[in-house]
């Protein structure tokens, strides 16, 4: 009878060993299907920046504001008032998604919940 159970609970040990290894794979398999479908990011230019930067001086908000922004090593983008007080500092890409969403004219609420 002790035999019986302890192939049993051998059984039993080895199919949960299983089934873990099995939900792992899945888990692995679903998170790659994830990645690849997930557009890649291309590389950020200095150009792209600039442009975004000038496109954003030339707006009105920012003309009636004086805010002026500015790119530093490493292409982060510093934005500063009229008297030269930096107001926040972004990375180049969290700034051009910025720019886009305002572009497409999201809701802030939406621009909240969207994955930066």
């Amino acid at each position: 009878m002790k035999i019986g159970n302890l192939l049993i609970n051998s059984i039993h040990k080895i199919q949960s060993k299983k089934d873990a290894q099995d939900s792992f794979k899945e888990h692995l398999e679903q998170e790659q299907k994830k990645q690849d479908s997930e557009p890649e990011k291309k590389e950020l230019s200095e150009e792209e920046l600039t442009d975004a930067i000038e496109n954003f001086e030339s707006a009105k908000f920012a003309k009636e504001r004086g805010i002026h922004a500015s790119v530093t090593p490493g292409l982060r983008v510093v934005l500063s008032d009229s008297q030269g007080k930096q107001i926040r500092q972004m990375s180049g890409e969290e700034f051009l998604d910025l720019r886009t969403a305002v572009q497409e004219q999201v809701s802030q609420g939406k621009l909240i919940d969207k994955k930066i």
